[in-house]
């Protein structure tokens, strides 16, 4: 099979027969394998009774003879039909097992005429009797739009296949009421729309046209996807938390701080080397005794040092040398 022309689920077992079964059915009528899934009409050719050719007179072999050489012909092309038909059979048993996933390919491994392996998997996987109408009125009932993940298409696609499904087994539902159960189950988001339908559903004589209410339940869809805001619109447009209210000295009048964390009026708060606006904010005109409380941590060394020794970039706000003559 060409992948890159069918792409599709491969059958895994009964959970997507139905849908698998006819997928692989078109597959095999494009690719021409149609007749080699059905039991050939086609009959083997007759031989004539045979007659001694020594007894029979002139006109009687003549008459023999054209027998003989039709039943040959036919034999002939019986014999290319079959063996056309053979081909055609191997070529769509290998498109089928291309088709299964590994446990149904080894359940049926044996199987090696196209015929009996397609059986072998309605054996297998194909509900019948009561338990197929049971599954099948099981997933529409389970029918939700919540549970097609919102998707409007998805989800009549789905009624519309199982409504089908149980028609074909002579339990036909009325429209009107496969009507009822599909607006029943899309949501409270659409009990607007639901009222305007079935008001006019109300006034409409005879059956219900479901065509007609599927286009008019997707056209909806639409609608409210294109006036519906993308996420990134309503990222933006909700409201954000409200900022913190920046405290104000009422000592040297600048925001971020109060007076009793305030470094101009409580100079023994400061911290070596503040950073940033912080600094940039509180550091006014130093103070004399800003200055002495500065001088009282200020670097110095202990160690002596030649005089030609430098400390650079200390970070000292005052800069002293016990060499006067430096100066």
């Amino acid at each position: 099979m060409d992948s890159s022309s069918y792409r599709f689920p491969k059958l895994k077992g009964s959970s997507n027969w139905e849908i698998w079964v006819l997928r692989a059915t078109a597959v095999l009528i494009q690719k021409g394998y149609g007749e080699a899934m059905r039991p050939s009409n086609r009959s083997r050719p007759t031989e004539p009774p045979y007659k001694n050719p020594l007894e029979l007179e002139k006109e009687q072999l003549k008459a023999y003879q054209i027998t003989q050489e039709a039943y040959q012909q036919e034999l002939k092309e019986y014999e290319r039909f079959m063996a056309n038909r053979e081909e055609q059979s191997n070529q769509a048993t290998a498109l089928i097992r291309l088709m299964l996933e590994d446990g149904p390919l080894l359940l049926t491994k044996n199987c090696t005429n196209s015929m009996l392996l397609w059986e072998q998997l309605q054996g297998l996987y194909q509900t019948n009797g009561f338990s197929s109408e049971f599954l099948i009125s099981r997933d529409l009932f389970s029918t939700t739009l919540a549970g097609c993940k919102g998707s409007i298409e998805d989800y009549l696609n789905r009624i519309r296949r199982l409504t089908d499904e149980l028609a074909t087994k002579n339990l036909a539902i009325p429209n009107k009421v496969i009507a009822a159960y599909t607006l029943s189950n899309l949501g409270s988001e659409w009990e607007n729309t639901v009222a305007i339908i079935s008001q006019t559903f109300r006034s409409q004589p005879g059956d219900i046209d479901l065509l007609a209410l599927f286009s008019q339940l997707i056209d909806e869809s639409r609608r409210r996807g294109a006036i519906q805001p993308p996420d990134e619109m309503v990222m933006t447009t909700q409201a954000r938390p409200n900022k913190p209210i920046r405290p104000t000295c009422h000592h040297c009048k600048k925001g971020g701080h109060k007076a009793d964390k305030c470094w101009i009026k409580h100079p023994h708060l400061q911290t070596k080397n503040p950073t940033g606006p912080y600094r940039a904010r509180n550091q006014q005109k130093p103070t004399k005794e800003v200055y002495i409380a500065e001088e009282e941590i200020a670097l110095h060394s202990s160690i002596p040092e030649d005089i030609g020794t430098w400390y650079l970039d200390s970070a000292a706000t005052s800069h002293i040398s016990a060499y006067k003559g430096l100066f």
